[in-house]
């Protein structure tokens, strides 16, 4: 005996079926009387990016290890934090700030220029 299936069901060859189809295979399918309205998923919004702080590096005293940098009126050293940004690195001139990957290099000559223009 030779079994031929389908997705429907299983019948052996020369067997017969009881079973009456309960609607016709071939005919069309019935037409909505109001058309379906097509609702697209909606996407989760994606949060706007902070704004970048603006820090101004006031002073710097080099001194090696324990370099201190003045950030808008605190005095701080290398492994504190301002505002969540760590600070990494106190040179003569400049201070390197990072947070999340993202780094912020302040420089003394900057903040001059810019009072200079005031």
């Amino acid at each position: 005996m030779t079994v031929i299936g389908t997705a429907f069901a299983c019948v052996a060859v020369g067997e017969q079926v009881d079973t009456p189809l309960q609607r016709n295979p071939f005919a069309a399918p019935k037409v909505l009387e109001q058309p379906v309205a097509f609702v697209a998923p909606r996407r989760a919004a994606e949060p706007e990016p902070e704004p970048e702080p603006q820090f101004g590096l006031r002073a710097v005293l080099a001194a090696g290890p324990g370099s201190l940098a003045n950030i808008d009126g605190e005095i701080l050293g290398v492994g504190e934090k301002i505002e969540g940004y760590r600070v990494v690195t106190i040179r003569e001139h400049q201070v390197v700030l990072k947070r999340h990957g993202k780094r912020i290099v302040l420089s003394v000559f900057d903040d001059q220029a810019q009072a200079g223009r005031q």
